[in-house]
């Protein structure tokens, strides 16, 4: 364009300047996407194979002591079962009276028979005895004649020291035992001795024993370390893997020693596999790529061809296709040309259908619509009125007449009704309206509005003697469940209107 000059300086010409536009976005050559699917072929078998050394690696380490785990859990469970059953039973009999008196007393044969009674009470007990403050032994213990290793934990236990519990002794291998001790107190509390009872090795061993099967090795060690029993055996030859667990509330530990598994064929295996699984992988990819490519320029046209069948068929709300290639892509806006002009026309189809053809008002369908939506408003507690209106005389007029009739009372009600407000023609001298947020004296004014308003102009055309009967009713939040109740009553209430009270309310 042409600006003149401010102080007399040369003209300047200046072109308008283009619009900036965002260049579209190119998809990729059919060749570089090739090269670059091969290159991300080649680097998921660099990784394949990077994995498959891993495993090579790392494959015949030991890996049973996982599988041990469980089982050696359960086998403790069952020893920390029973030795907790045995020291309650233990520390019941501590609290009895009996019990407390035999330190006080010392006397022998009494401690005699207090031991037989407790053996009775425990047949697996092997000894049963009481170690009062003095260091004496009273009851019946397994054997009458301690050994040193025996009595320097029973020593060490009465006078609270740390030991390692319970106690096993081996020294004499007739009368191996281990010991489940108490304290023996007063009603004070006092520290009256200590009680202990001993078990044969037997009864853990039958433990071990219980649910094992062949080819497992169980190990029960106390907290020295020395072997307390043990069960099962393995062969020779056998490659055998291990694994240990402490019992708890006590210092033994729990050792499963089991054959591993010949790793050998079953590693090679799992290698060729995993191999195998590999290769067929990179095939199938490679496989996939050229169908890939090679069908896309059909599917492209596919697209094309049922999105134009689609148009074809009056569905203008079908979706633009997505090519792949440019050359497909060049098409897509004469499609949606096509497609635009379609949905237009649809939208005036659907238009056309909603509404009355004389007035331009909704029609019955429309009505029936958004009734459903003011009545989900008065459930949200928005005031909503439903008012049936008639036009009586309206149908005994001449024809033209007539629709120019029907024409002025549909402008009146359009002049008296608000945008959030419906009004419809429902039929030949049937009308309604859909009164939005107006309560009950805004609705008397809203009808007197609409009769002066029709009546007003009727003084122009005294040749159209018709009157208005209007029946109405408010959607009640709580009471009102069904909305045809609604619709009903309205109906009822516009019946009930004549020329005597022609605006009735139900």
């Amino acid at each position: 364009m042409h600006q003149p000059p401010e102080h007399g300086g040369p003209a300047i010409y200046a072109s308008p300047k283009a619009p900036l536009t965002i260049p579209a976005h190119k998809p990729l050559p059919v060749k570089t996407r090739t090269y670059l699917g091969a290159a991300l072929i080649v680097i998921l078998f660099l990784v394949l194979s990077a994995i498959n050394l891993s495993l090579a690696k790392f494959y015949y380490q030991s890996q049973g002591d996982s599988d041990l785990i469980p089982q050696l859990q359960a086998k403790a469970q069952r020893i920390e079962s029973r030795l907790s059953y045995l020291h309650e039973l233990i520390r019941r009999i501590a609290q009895q009276p009996t019990t407390q008196d035999l330190p006080t007393l010392s006397d022998t044969d009494s401690a005699q028979r207090w031991a037989l009674q407790i053996r009775r009470f425990l047949p697996r007990a092997s000894g049963v005895a009481l170690l009062d403050g003095h260091g004496n032994i009273l009851g019946d213990p397994i054997s009458q004649q301690l050994d040193p290793l025996c009595l320097s934990d029973l020593g060490q236990l009465s006078q609270g020291s740390h030991a390692k519990s319970p106690p096993v002794h081996l020294g004499i291998p007739q009368l191996a035992h281990f010991d489940l001790t108490t304290p023996v107190l007063d009603e004070a509390g006092n520290p009256l001795g200590l009680l202990f009872v001993s078990f044969g090795l037997d009864k853990l061993q039958a433990l071990l024993r219980d649910n094992s099967r062949n080819g497992q090795h169980f190990i029960l060690r106390d907290g020295h370390g020395d072997v307390i029993t043990q069960w099962g055996h393995l062969a020779t030859d056998a490659t055998a893997h291990s694994a240990s667990l402490p019992i708890r509330h006590s210092d033994w530990q729990l050792q499963l020693t089991e054959a591993a598994p010949s790793l050998a064929s079953s590693g090679f295996i799992s290698l060729v596999i995993f191999n195998v699984s590999a290769f067929l992988l990179i095939v199938g990819s490679l496989v996939l790529l050229v169908r890939r490519h090679t069908r896309r320029i059909e599917g492209d046209f596919q697209q094309v061809r049922s999105h134009i069948e689609q148009l074809a068929s009056g569905r203008a709300d079908a979706e633009l296709p997505s090519p792949g290639l440019s050359e497909t892509a060049r098409i897509l806006p004469a499609l949606s040309d096509i497609r635009h002009n379609l949905g237009t026309q649809q939208q005036q189809l659907i238009r056309q259908n909603r509404t009355d053809p004389l007035t331009g008002l909704a029609n019955h369908r429309q009505f029936n619509t958004e009734f459903t939506r003011a009545y989900d408003f008065a459930r949200r507690n928005i005031p909503v009125c439903v008012v049936r209106i008639r036009l009586s005389g309206v149908n005994t007029l001449p024809e033209e007449t007539a629709r120019h009739t029907v024409k002025r009372l549909a402008r009146a009600l359009l002049q008296v009704s608000r945008k959030v407000d419906l009004v419809a023609r429902l039929g030949d001298d049937q009308f309604a309206l859909l009164l939005i947020g107006t309560k009950r004296n805004g609705i008397e004014a809203c009808l007197q509005r609409l009769r002066d308003s029709f009546y007003g102009q009727r003084r122009q055309h005294p040749d159209t003697a018709c009157i208005l009967h209007c029946g109405y009713t408010l959607i009640h939040r709580h009471r009102d469940n069904d909305p045809g109740q609604v619709l009903a009553r309205t109906e009822q209430a516009l019946r009930e209107a004549d020329d005597t009270q022609p605006v009735i309310e139900k």
